[in-house]
């Protein structure tokens, strides 16, 4: 089990420094009021020198003490201004100064990547040797920091090193641009993506499809429903009550990061494949809240109808460039839009997503791309396992991103994300009996859902301040602690549940054009020997 002092914000210091530039506001406020303070101070001293004029024995050390009274406050309001304005001054340094050392770590990283790979190519027939020299290195830094930044790092810049092994011409090009700013580190993986896809598509081994939606009764979910004719039910169903018609269900839920997160390991193992879960919340202020669960990767097969199989992976990872393939939407953007339609979502009503892995990569995909926020109204996303850089998410939204230090799928973006206030990177420590030396059982391990549910549990008990915006703002969209809540005045918010399966369906081949008649020669065809 994961324990709060084994988590780290990405957005700690960002935070810390956000603390001080406030407090160097709160601070400018006290010497403003210092300043009035001294103002009335010598409102007082100049009506008590009107009043003692002529008055015998005149009181010179009352009135002593009262402009002294006025001085002592006029320099402190001028030593606490100073104060403020040097709070401010060092926050504003200080994250100059940390922006301008990730520009040159990065430059440098790309220069030692370039070096790398120019080492390789000149190495000749020690180039064995060389390789197990860099591959012995790059174990230290999984050792040293973890799969997930070493990875990162590693893929980040690979082209720089490749291009140097193939050639000094490319790889000098690749340096260059990188000291320029033409190429960075986290464009790299996106760029591969696309051309994957492209190329799986020429290959004919992607083909678009048609989205075919149902609603999943209750019966079917699995394990079944206690009140279904399958047998009894799992942990993750143990608590739900079936509606009379057998439509959906009811059940409650605390308003954490670790029970939202909990709904998408029940896309996994209550759904059917290819599944999502809606959640309809009653916050009690009037308004409805839904909650959509996404599950991650289901089938490792290139196109087998579940939404979540690597067509599915791709189409999430090239969201923003859709227009650019022959399929041109996205399919669990779909069964998103028809789910929520379907169980009674209206315009405006506020939607969380959750997802794991692939799941958490449409999450974000969704929740940064405009198109899909003007129909459906996101403002959270709580994802883990999953690629967050280069998400640039709608305004008003808020991400709560988690990931292992060992998790290298959270790592294939190539760079970390910008960390800001709407989004939030937790990152939890090596899972226990975790082996750097057997990199595969490593990665598999971090990657696991059951652990990113214990770093969610540890969030939601942790006190580090870094936590405290995300944490009050999901209880408030869920309605957590709202006067007229009924059940989330306990502690916990009521939802009705209901599970939709999408299945991607292949489109008919376009008809082939009707052959051409033949046209019969004419006479002036026969007379010139045609």
């Amino acid at each position: 089990m994961t324990t709060p002092d084994q988590l780290s914000s990405a957005a700690s210091i960002s935070a810390e420094l956000e603390v001080v530039a406030v407090a160097g506001v709160s601070i400018g406020v006290i010497a403003g009021e210092l300043e009035e303070v001294e103002a009335q101070v010598e409102g007082i001293r100049f009506s008590m020198e009107q009043a003692v004029l002529g008055i015998r024995p005149h009181p010179f050390q009352e009135m002593e003490a009262v402009a002294q009274a006025r001085d002592g406050c006029r320099i402190a309001s001028r030593q606490v201004r100073t104060l403020g304005e040097d709070a401010r001054a060092a926050a504003e340094n200080y994250a100059q100064t940390e922006r301008g050392n990730a520009r040159l770590m990065e430059l440098q990283q790309a220069h030692s990547a370039w070096s790398l790979g120019m080492q390789l190519r000149l190495a000749g027939c020690l180039a064995p040797l060389v390789a197990w020299g860099q591959a012995e290195a790059f174990m230290k830094s999984v050792r040293r920091e973890g799969l997930r930044k070493a990875g990162m790092g590693a893929l980040g810049h690979a082209p720089g090193y490749l291009s140097a092994w193939l050639g000094p011409d490319m790889g000098l090009a690749a340096l260059v641009a990188g000291w320029t700013g033409a190429a960075r580190p986290a464009h790299t993986t996106g760029a591969m993506t696309v051309g994957l896809r492209r190329l799986m598509e020429g290959m004919g081994l992607l083909t678009p499809g048609d989205l075919r939606v149902r609603r999943v009764p209750p019966a079917e979910w699995r394990p079944a429903h206690p009140d279904g004719p399958s047998g009894p039910a799992g942990p993750s169903t143990a608590g739900l009550r079936m509606d009379a018609e057998g439509s959906w269900a009811e059940g409650s839920m605390a308003p954490t990061v670790h029970a939202v997160l909990a709904s998408s390991a029940d896309a996994y193992t209550v759904a059917p494949p290819s599944s999502i879960i809606v959640k309809q919340v009653d916050r009690g202020d009037g308004a409805t809240v839904w909650i959509v669960n996404l599950p991650g990767t289901e089938d490792w097969g290139l196109d087998t109808g579940n939404l979540w199989d690597v067509e599915g992976d791709l189409e999430a990872m090239t969201a923003a460039q859709r227009g650019e393939f022959a399929q041109k939407s996205v399919l669990v953007q779909e069964l998103v839009k028809a789910a929520l339609a379907d169980a009674g979502a209206a315009a405006g009503d506020e939607v969380l997503l959750t997802g794991h892995s692939g799941g958490g990569i449409h999450a974000a995909m969704m929740a940064a791309d405009p198109a899909f926020v003007a129909e459906v109204n996101v403002k959270m996303i709580v994802i883990a396992g999953s690629p967050g850089a280069q998400r640039q998410l709608q305004p008003g939204i808020t991400a709560v991103d988690l990931v292992n230090v060992h998790d290298i799928v959270t790592g294939l973006s190539g760079a970390e994300p910008a960390q800001t206030d709407s989004w939030m990177t937790v990152v939890s420590e090596p899972r226990p009996g975790a082996d750097p030396a057997n990199l595969g059982a490593l990665a598999l391990q971090a990657h696991q859902l059951d652990g990113y549910l214990g770093d969610a549990e540890a969030f939601d008990n942790s006190a580090d301040p870094a936590y405290a915006a995300a944490k009050e703002r999901l209880a408030a969209l869920l309605g957590a602690g709202a006067a007229a809540a009924g059940a989330a005045a306990a502690g916990s918010v009521a939802f009705k549940q209901s599970i939709y399966q999408g299945t991607d369906v292949p489109k008919p081949p376009a008809p082939k054009p009707p052959p051409k008649p033949l046209t019969p020669p004419s006479r002036r065809d026969w007379g010139s020997g045609r």
